[in-house]
């Protein structure tokens, strides 16, 4: 009589999406990540977005390139911040990080966009 082998099926591991990665960035990818952008209060702003979103419980582990970045923040009232940058700047620079487009579109306060549009 012959045995029979059961093929043994390993589960398959979940890609992670680029939004997930987010998290596990350090301080010079980060840099990499926002550093491009050209207007510095832009930079600021999404800083501010990244760390509340992600390390606002744990400062601690907040990479210092982000927490420099932060620091800024309250240098400037509001009303510069309102100036100098737009919703839909906040927006696509949150989706060419890694925001899903419901995210990015929360946190910008964005409204001209469909969730189904593709960017």
């Amino acid at each position: 009589m012959g045995s029979t082998k059961t093929k043994e099926v390993m589960p398959r591991k979940r890609k992670k999406s680029v939004f997930s990665l987010l998290k596990e960035y350090k301080s010079a990818d980060w840099r990499r990540a926002i550093s491009v952008i050209d207007n510095d209060f832009l930079q600021i702003k999404i800083a501010c977005i990244v760390f509340w979103d992600f390390y606002c419980d744990e400062e601690k582990n907040c990479p210092v390139y982000l927490k420099k970045l932060i620091r800024s923040y309250d240098m400037f009232p509001q009303e510069i911040f309102d100036m100098m940058i737009n919703e839909e700047e906040i927006f696509q620079n949150l989706l060419r990080i890694g925001y899903p487009i419901r995210l990015a579109k929360r946190r910008s306060f964005y409204e001209r966009v469909n969730d189904q549009e593709n960017y």
